[in-house]
């Protein structure tokens, strides 16, 4: 299996179900189109700490 922590990135999805169909691997992706602010909120809540990072293309 391929498991990966994509959330929102519907191209990366896609390229990761392509792939993982190519070669006979289940894609499992456990945080995929869930919310973005429950999961934060979840974060925080259980303590982890973590660092948001964002490229803005121009």
């Amino acid at each position: 299996a391929l498991v990966t922590g994509n959330v929102k990135i519907e191209e990366n999805h896609n390229t990761y179900a392509k792939l993982c169909e190519k070669v006979g691997l289940e894609l499992v992706e456990p945080l995929y189109n869930r919310d973005t602010l429950k999961l934060l909120l979840k974060y925080i809540e259980i303590g982890l700490e973590f660092l948001i990072m964002g490229i803005r293309k121009k």
